[in-house]
């Protein structure tokens, strides 16, 4: 769980399409839901599809990587 942060980073680096929403300060900021699955019953999400998205982006970057 620590790592999270960094995971989540990682991903939106290499375009994973995380759910976001202006925050009180005008900037997006990550849209959090509750998860009961979780230590902390909060987790990042992409839409309703959050593995699909990771898979779906991960697997296109790999198709066009370098050999």
């Amino acid at each position: 769980m620590e790592r999270a942060p960094e995971a989540i980073r990682w991903l939106v680096d290499r375009g994973v399409p995380f759910t976001r929403e202006q925050g009180p300060d005008g900037r997006l900021e990550f849209t959090l839901t509750r998860e009961g699955v979780t230590a902390t019953g909060v987790s990042s999400h992409a839409a309703d599809a959050t593995g699909r998205a990771i898979e779906t982006t991960l697997s296109s970057r790999c198709g066009n990587a370098p050999t």
